[in-house]
């Protein structure tokens, strides 16, 4: 599906495309000094804890429509000043905590809604002090992911999603 976040990837700016929420000292600036992809990234950095993680939000500003019990991918790249958790929202409908580390890593989240509606992406970041990169973030409907680890004598593939994919392989595995 269509990318609903207009600005991915904070090239020349943090402002274009993204609200920045916090109810606690935070900021948002442009980082040209580290990036996963291209030249800059979004930094936020934390100041005081909060108590409840939105306290201090990045919000897309494009929303998209949810359809109930179907799969939307955020895929996004992050690091944090030390390991820690974020929280991945979609608007008020499905969200889900994922462990961020120091060093750049791409990360995938499926939220699957409930009930139907419009939402955008959130990252809610209040959990703990200190400094978040995003960088290179899109969300949209589906899941564009299939997850593969190979081994000595095989493969494993999970599917993240509700619905089956096809995987084309390199030659035929039993």
């Amino acid at each position: 599906g269509p990318d609903a976040v207009a600005n991915p990837s904070f090239e020349t700016d943090v402002t274009s495309g993204w609200n920045f929420s916090p109810a606690i000292p935070a900021t948002l600036v442009q980082d040209s000094q580290t990036a996963a992809q291209g030249g800059a990234s979004a930094r936020i950095t934390i100041s005081t804890l909060g108590s409840v993680p939105w306290m201090a939000s990045l919000n897309c500003t494009t929303e998209i429509p949810a359809v109930a019990s179907q799969p939307y991918s955020a895929t996004f790249w992050a690091r944090a000043s030390q390991p820690r958790t974020i929280t991945v929202s979609f608007g008020a409908f499905a969200s889900t905590r994922i462990p961020i580390t120091t060093e750049w890593r791409r990360y995938q989240v499926t939220l699957v809604p409930p009930v139907s509606g419009n939402g955008g992406l959130q990252f809610f970041l209040a959990e703990a002090t200190g400094d978040v990169w995003h960088d290179d973030v899109h969300f949209q409907a589906g899941v564009t992911n299939l997850y593969r680890r190979d081994f000595q004598k095989g493969i494993v593939l999970v599917n993240p999603a509700s619905m089956a994919m096809t995987a084309p392989l390199e030659r035929d595995f039993r």
